[in-house]
């Protein structure tokens, strides 16, 4: 016998209900739960697949709270990868400025801040401002750059829930210095005094005693961008001021002084303040892929500007060259390595330099030599004996800038550098990206206490492990070595209070008389 079950219509109408205010709820997790998953991938590197769960939230969930997350996430991605900083202290990954906005960022960051009004998008104003104040400035409309400023301050202060950006308006105003607007930067000043808040104006008197300091200075950093013998237009360039206590600033901070190269390729720094500075270029590593840095411009890590004189930078982009041997992780059992490579058209002389990789840096080390012909011969001890440029962080030195290329976890690579007769350097084979794989091997090396001690960062129980190894073998190279370099340690950080170069001339001159080798002749 069949059972009919039979519903009223109020039965009907109330699973209907149920199951639209069921669907409705699991349709409102969607975006959050989409956010959480493009986070995960965004937190482990994965920075295109986040951003593909960025995009879709924005474009399926548009008006839910998740999207103003998602938009300033993707547009943070678009500002950073693929993107590279490249300066006298070497290249990386770029960091993020408001003093720029690439194309697709801005994109994101207008959208975000016409759909929105929360914090986040209130705090993106501030770049999009900064932004579009700069390009003002360069274009020399300095009225509009200063009414911007003037309209932008005055509708946030009338706010109900204002956000004031204190530091994105400082770095605006300097680049109404910079470009020698004295006159314009302190009148922008002394009108944003005149509002009420009183952490605001302390900060900003002081800026305006700085601005009147700064007027003597005439000082300009000019220069010209090409890309294989074209102009590089629209190029970010970025002046870091650096007296500072402890070490360099990699990158830019945000009162770093910036400008865009013309339709020509030039770009003009009119009024820099004496001090010591950085320069550097912010570029899609698209557009240089293949290409290398022509003469090294930044020979220096940094340069010392003073009051009246002119300082001016070549910086050109040219094909890389190719090498053909060591390469693909080749394993080295030789004493001697042979490197060759192709000819590049004018060149007189070639060098060769030695790359490490470690916690995602890179650094190169020339060997010091020249060769008039496409290849070269190395002993194998000349790269195990060459010190690495030494890095630190937060925490002090990093450990594994010591050990070099001694470090057996270190990825090794090579390259070769192309010179005309004035010494003026014409291409090398070391890019930005990674295209010849020249990776090569020195063979394993064991590990001992000291070391593993160093990579600990326990830097005092590493030298005492150095010094009883070479007090059980007193020609205990590698012991040697390190304590060298370990004492030899330049910057004056209050974390590393280990320096002392008389113990370490002393352990070099006890190498160069155990091995003979010229490179510790130079140590002592």
């Amino acid at each position: 016998m069949k059972k009919v079950i039979r519903l009223k219509v109020k039965h009907i109408v109330l699973i209907s209900s149920i199951t639209f205010f069921v669907a409705m709820i699991i349709y409102s997790l969607i975006p959050s739960i989409m956010l959480k998953i493009g986070d995960r991938f965004n937190y482990n590197g994965d920075l295109l697949t986040a951003k593909s769960y960025y995009d879709k939230i924005d474009k399926h969930f548009p008006t839910s709270a998740a999207a103003e997350s998602a938009l300033e996430k993707a547009g943070y991605i678009s500002a950073t990868n693929n993107k590279i900083i490249i300066s006298g202290l070497g290249f990386g990954s770029a960091q993020y400025s408001s003093a720029y906005l690439f194309p697709d960022t801005r994109a994101y960051y207008e959208e975000m801040s016409n759909r929105f009004s929360s914090f986040p998008a209130k705090r993106i104003r501030y770049d999009l401002l900064s932004n579009d104040v700069r390009i003002k400035i360069d274009d020399g409309d300095i009225k509009e750059a200063i009414d911007m400023i003037k309209s932008f301050y005055t509708k946030v202060n009338n706010e109900e829930r204002k956000h004031i950006d204190l530091f994105t308006i400082k770095g605006i105003i300097k680049a109404f210095e910079v470009k020698g607007y004295y006159n314009e930067a302190e009148e922008l000043t002394s009108w944003i005094i005149g509002y009420d808040n009183e952490w605001e104006k302390a900060e900003f008197e002081t800026l305006l005693e700085e601005l009147k300091k700064s007027k003597d200075a005439h000082s300009k950093v000019t220069g010209k961008a090409t890309l294989q013998n074209q102009p590089f237009k629209d190029l970010p360039i970025f002046l870091q001021y650096q007296d500072i206590e402890d070490g360099n600033i990699f990158g830019f901070t945000n009162e770093a002084f910036w400008t865009k190269t013309d339709e020509y390729g030039n770009f003009e720094f009119s009024n820099v303040p004496e001090g010591r500075y950085t320069i550097g270029v912010v570029t899609d590593l698209e557009q240089i892929e293949d290409k290398i840095l022509k003469d090294s411009p930044f020979k220096n890590t940094s340069f010392n500007v003073v009051n009246g004189e002119n300082y001016d930078f070549a910086i050109d982009f040219v094909n890389k060259m190719k090498v053909i041997a060591p390469a693909n992780g080749e394993e080295i059992e030789e004493d001697t390595i042979k490197f060759l490579w192709e000819p590049l058209d004018g060149a007189a002389y070639y060098s060769i330099t030695f790359g490490i990789s470690f916690n995602g840096a890179t650094g190169y080390r020339d060997l010091g030599e020249k060769y008039y012909t496409t290849e070269a011969l190395v002993k194998k001890e000349d790269i195990l004996y060459m010190d690495a440029l030494l890095s630190f962080d937060e925490e002090g030195p990093i450990p594994e800038s010591f050990l070099a290329y001694v470090n057996p976890n270190v990825q090794l690579f090579w390259g070769v550098n192309a010179y005309d007769e004035n010494d003026n350097m014409l291409s090398s084979s070391n890019g930005y990206v990674k295209g010849n794989d020249t990776d090569f091997s020195l063979g394993q090396r064991e590990v001992t206490e000291g070391d593993k001690k160093l990579l600990k960062r326990d830097y005092k129980d590493a030298i005492e492990s150095y010094e009883k190894a070479v007090e059980k073998n007193p020609d205990d190279t590698h012991s040697l070595l390190m304590l060298a370099r370990l004492y030899d340690f330049d910057e004056e950080l209050s974390n590393y209070p280990y320096t002392n170069k008389e113990k370490s001339k002393a352990y070099y001159k006890k190498l160069y008389e155990i091995t003979n080798n010229k490179i510790f002749l130079e140590k002592f």
